[in-house]
């Protein structure tokens, strides 16, 4: 959504000045990986019994633990004498203590004879998983003596996985489909603006435990002349792989930051040619090449968060760069009284750019009917720079503008103001200049007025 981009002036470590435009960040949750496990049964049969337990389809579990959930169990007897039970769940422990109960079928002169277990709190425990398989035991006494009893049935309900241990396999999401406006070339009108070393950055912040791999696809640029130019990196299929945190780091999170300049694509060659758009599709692909004998984990909070940028330094050119904007004319309050007047505009300019200004007015019709100058009028006189691009000199100018009675009396019938205004850079053999922090602009602007004495 292009309404939730992000624009704006920066400076780096160097003092260079910067327009950085980004995108909303984007999530991939734990949720589209761990999906919630359903309620699932508990059928101890023998004294030793082996459940399987695959819960997702293309993985294999080594461990799991558990935020919430509850065990409960129904015992039977068909003998006529109490029964002492134990079961216990080698697979399932807690601070290394194996899950285990006791409970007693006491017979009440008619069989079968039944017993519950009301359900247990599962949170804080540890499920260990052993060839997709859990292990389950019971034991039952009579007098002193072993005997058997019906299967065990038991329920596990509600489990909310902390985290899981294991191989998964393959999975790929579209983490986004979106867009960034260039702002710069919003107003643009005619000329041509290039910049040095512009970037464009794809960050991955990935607190998912295994190998992934993020994708741009589709990435194209919309120029201001409405041209597509398709982006084209030297990577194959666009595919980069993003740092994991391994399982003894579970809880922190990985960066990996993907920069795009002119040595490994084209993008030099799109920004040169003033996107107003930049639209673009992002994949994410977890354990990528389907690794069997890889061992991650996914945790409730993992998510990769996405982001992506457009750095441009204020470091080109520009050639009649022209930018129009139209606004409503207000001469102001309590100006009926001025008959004529001087504006004076003196500059001192210590940014290597030209700027050129003219402002067009309308009558209620929409007709231009008068402009400020007789033509585009030089008003900040681009700094001298050096081979570097670096200002040696400032550019100084004195501009002055005169607003006779004729003029005022048309000035207040008015209807729009068009200021068309031009940028270029301060020499002519297409040398690339920088524009930074320390560079100062200074402009004193005076007026003087005549006004009715009536």
């Amino acid at each position: 959504d292009e309404d939730d981009d992000l624009s704006f002036l920066d400076i780096d470590a160097d003092g260079q000045l910067f327009f950085t435009y980004e995108d909303s960040p984007s999530q991939t949750s734990a949720d589209a990986v761990l999906k919630d496990l359903p309620d699932f049964p508990l059928v101890i049969a023998d004294e030793s019994t082996s459940l399987p337990f695959a819960p997702y389809s293309g993985g294999s579990v080594r461990f799991m633990e558990l935020n919430a959930g509850s065990l409960e169990f129904r015992l039977v007897s068909a003998r006529t004498q109490d029964v002492q039970v134990r079961i216990r769940i080698p697979s399932l422990t807690r601070d290394g203590v194996v899950f285990e109960r006791t409970v007693s079928i006491v017979y009440s002169g008619s069989t079968p004879s039944e017993a519950f277990i009301e359900p247990i709190s599962v949170e804080g425990y540890r499920l260990e998983v052993v060839n997709d398989e859990i292990q389950l035991e019971y034991t039952a006494t009579s007098n002193g003596q072993v005997v058997e009893i019906e299967p065990i049935v038991g329920q596990a309900r509600g489990w909310e996985i902390a985290n899981v241990q294991g191989n998964f396999e393959e999975q790929q999401f579209q983490v986004k489909y979106d867009s960034i406006e260039i702002e710069l070339f919003d107003l643009w009108s005619g000329g041509r603006l290039t910049f040095e070393e512009p970037k464009l950055v794809v960050t991955f912040e990935n607190s998912f435990g295994f190998p992934a791999a993020g994708r741009i696809r589709n990435l194209r640029a919309i120029t201001v002349d409405n041209q597509v130019i398709n982006f084209e990196t030297d990577s194959p299929d666009n595919t980069f792989d993003i740092a994991y945190p391994s399982v003894a780091e579970m809880g922190s999170t990985k960066t990996t930051a993907i920069t795009f300049v002119n040595i490994n694509s084209i993008f030099d060659d799109i920004l040169n040619a003033q996107p107003r758009l930049l639209v673009y599709e992002l994949d994410l692909t977890l354990n990528p090449t389907d690794q069997q004998d890889v061992i991650g984990f996914v945790a409730s909070e993992s998510e990769v968060v996405t982001h992506v940028n457009v750095e441009l330094p204020v470091y080109g050119t520009a050639s009649e760069f022209e930018i129009e904007e139209r606004a409503e004319f207000d001469m102001g309050e309590d100006t009926d009284e001025i008959i004529e007047g001087e504006i004076k505009l003196i500059a001192e300019n210590g940014i290597p750019i030209n700027l050129g200004l003219q402002f067009y007015f309308t009558n209620q019709s929409d007709q231009i009917v008068d402009s400020l100058f007789s033509a585009q009028t030089l008003v900040l006189p681009a700094a001298e720079v050096d081979t570097d691009g670096n200002v040696i000199r400032t550019g100084d100018a004195t501009t002055v503008i005169a607003v006779s009675p004729a003029r005022m009396d048309l000035q207040r019938t008015y209807k729009d103001i068009i200021t068309s205004a031009v940028i270029s850079t301060s020499n002519t053999d297409n040398r690339s200049v920088r524009v930074n922090a320390n560079q100062v602009l200074d402009i004193k602007l005076g007026a003087r007025l005549v006004v009715d004495p009536e």
